[in-house]
């Protein structure tokens, strides 16, 4: 039986298939015939799939937005009953997942740095350092927004490159810059499409305008920029020591933007967007991410489609934007404590308060928080990775299971110390003890996420053949979450084609000889050796990983089988 996440990929690959031969409008029934036909072997020949196949060309796409408001009342309230019937029908599971339970590349995810492993440079470097504005040239104001005194300018430099300048409250220098690039730098490591984020300096007579330059009001109303204006909103911002104002530079993503994504359904015009947005690991386990960088603004607004041109197809990619609301900045102000914790709304916490009578305090309110330049309102002590809450709710993080954690957290636990350090560095603090600060929270966040999921089922991974021998990593004891524990290998012989099973005498980790070579498939099923013990009577309901392998056709050598798929069961 094929899981429902390849179900998705090889319905994906049959309407490409189709597309190629008969247009943009593939007959249903064929699909559904292959489809089907695919969907009787649980392994097909490509398997596991890294790379979902090419996107089919994008026409007539229409620029959405979406209301903040909106947004707000329905995650608020109709998403968590939504996700809550999902859960109790069994309807929760990940679609696009690939038979190891990887999310392949496509235009939504790239596996990055936990797959092969980035050197520091390419980690600072994140999606690219090679364009930042000219730090001495002249930057054309194209048009600006101001919601009072932190004003932005959409620019452009000698080169043509156009940049969207954010500054930092004046009263908070460095908070709200550091943090967005330090997100699209770990974002980008982590596999999103993030855009090429700057910090850049530069004097006040760089700046130049033209008649066609405006300015949008806190109502959207446009009028004319004008020099004054440019002035009047600079005041507010501090110079370092060469007279110099600091921002963050994004450069403008390529492509034509047609605004973001939602965080549910599927786009209409998008013939790729076939799986679900609440059913895409990688917006499940960015839960996790979120809670590391304490990101609680990671909601629809802050992401971006954008139609691209690649190799003669134009399609839709996807981007992640705007971390000026993560580590311990709100943006315009240091992160209420509250945030991280407590939705904006959170009837929970408002009873519990109320019912102790404003004598209960939880331990985040009873942090203290060191005042350094630039880093808000950021600790680790008061952080508990498995309830962390963003600002509201999100319905893929609402359905994030075991399994999506689990993924996620992998991600995570593969930056080493060192290199966290490297990418804090990008947000160019001005003092030493704010880089240390954050790197420090980061550290600890990110042991209290594995200690959070590391700890439910058999976190094991990496499987491989060795010398004939099935060899994998505890991922549990590897980050010291809990002890080594001996574990019991049973084996069975795999058919592919019906998926049933048959047991199969073998020596603990060692590859049955022949057993298989008649279906060509072995199934591993792993348990703490306690638990296997116990199951012999009682066949009690205990966690176990199933690795199936496949051997080549022909071969008959131990080390010839490769690792093909993995269940877990929590």
């Amino acid at each position: 039986m094929v899981s429902r996440g390849k179900s998705i990929l090889i319905l994906f690959a049959a309407l490409t298939a189709i597309t190629a031969q008969a247009g943009d409008k593939p007959p249903k029934e064929t699909a559904a015939a292959i489809a089907t036909s695919a969907a009787k072997k649980k392994f097909l020949p490509d398997d596991p799939l890294w790379k979902e196949p090419q996107p089919r060309p994008v026409r007539n796409v229409k620029t959405i937005d979406i209301d903040n408001l909106y947004d707000f009342v329905d995650e608020s309230f109709a998403v968590p009953h939504e996700g809550k019937k999902l859960v109790r029908a069994g309807k929760a599971d990940a679609l696009n997942t690939n038979t190891l339970g990887e999310v392949p590349d496509s235009e939504w995810y790239t596996n990055r740095h936990a797959r092969r492993t980035m050197s520091l440079d390419e980690l600072v470097r994140g999606p690219g350092n090679a364009d930042p504005p000219d730090p001495n040239g002249q930057w054309h104001v194209i048009s600006a927004k101001t919601d009072g005194v932190t004003p932005g300018f959409r620019i452009e430099d000698a080169d043509g490159n156009r940049y969207l300048l954010k500054f930092d409250p004046p009263d908070y220098p460095e908070m709200a810059s550091a943090s967005d690039i330090i997100g699209s730098k770990i974002y980008y490591a982590l596999g999103y499409n993030t855009p090429e984020n700057y910090i850049a300096y530069f004097r006040r007579e760089q700046l130049t305008i033209t008649d066609a330059s405006t300015w949008r009001d806190p109502v959207g109303k446009k009028h004319v920029l004008t020099e004054d204006l440019i002035d009047r909103w600079l005041a507010h911002q501090p110079k370092n020591s060469e007279g110099r104002y600091r921002a963050l530079a994004s450069r403008w993503i390529a492509g034509k933007p047609v605004g973001p994504f939602t965080f549910d359904g599927t786009r209409s015009d998008d013939p790729n967007d076939i799986v679900p947005h609440e059913f895409r690991r990688e917006l499940r386990g960015m839960a996790v991410f979120a809670s590391w960088l304490n990101d609680t603004d990671a909601k629809a607004i802050n992401t971006l489609d954008s139609l691209v041109s690649e190799g003669g197809i134009e399609y839709l990619k996807h981007y992640r934007i705007d971390w000026g609301a993560a580590l311990g900045s709100d943006s315009l102000q240091p992160k209420d404590v509250r945030r991280g914790h407590d939705y904006f709304l959170d009837p929970k916490s408002t009873l519990r308060q109320a019912a102790s009578f404003g004598f209960y305090v939880p331990e985040w309110m009873r942090e203290s928080y060191p005042s350094i330049r630039g880093t808000g309102t950021f600790d680790y002590r008061s952080f508990d990775a498995a309830h962390w809450k963003p600002n509201y709710p999100a319905e893929p993080f609402l359905l994030m299971d075991s399994e999506d954690a689990f993924w996620a957290v992998k991600k995570a636990m593969a930056f080493s110390d060192a290199e966290i350090k490297a990418m804090v560095t990008t947000g160019q603090y001005t003092d030493p003890k704010a880089t240390d600060w954050v790197t420090l929270c980061l550290i600890k966040r990110r042991e209290k996420i594995a200690q959070a999921w590391l700890s439910r089922g058999l976190a094991l991974d990496n499987f491989r053949i060795e010398n004939g021998r099935l060899a994998f990593d505890d991922l549990a004891e590897k980050y010291k979450v809990g002890p080594a524990r001996p574990y019991s290998v049973q084996w069975s012989v795999f058919d592919n084609s019906s998926g049933e099973t048959a047991p199969v005498p073998a020596a603990g980790d060692t590859v049955p000889d022949a057993a298989g070579r008649r279906t060509g498939f072995l199934a591993a099923g792993i348990r703490v050796a306690s638990d296997a013990a116990k199951s012999a009577v009682a066949k009690p309901d205990v966690p176990q990983v199933t690795v199936y392998l496949r051997s080549p056709h022909g071969s008959s050598a131990r080390d010839s089988w490769e690792v093909v798929g993995i269940d877990r069961q929590y």
